[in-house]
């Protein structure tokens, strides 16, 4: 719905390649998702929580987010408005 409706967004939050954004999210989400539900189960079914595979797993996270952040600032360089991360007050507080 934001991809039909860019004149409605702030150039800092709207791209040409917002899906590719939302799905690099969604990855990074995913370990998240996984060492928050394996530590609840393990909580309430009393089973041994496996640190070894779930320590892989978070240590994936940096690295997805890493691309992400490497995504937006490309996307924003190539757009010409990198410069409003630092003079779009508040949008860039929130960005």
């Amino acid at each position: 719905m934001l991809l039909m409706m860019p004149e409605k967004l702030h150039a800092l939050w709207y791209t040409p390649i917002l899906p590719i954004l939302f799905l690099t999210s969604a990855i990074a989400v995913e370990p998240a998702m996984i060492i928050f539900e394996s530590t609840l189960s393990t909580r309430a079914f009393g089973h041994k929580l496996s640190l070894d595979i779930l320590s892989g797993l978070g240590k994936a996270i940096p690295y997805i987010l890493g691309i992400y952040l490497l995504l937006k600032l490309v996307d924003l360089t190539a757009r010409g408005d990198l410069g409003l991360i630092f003079t779009a007050y508040p949008q860039n507080l929130l960005w």
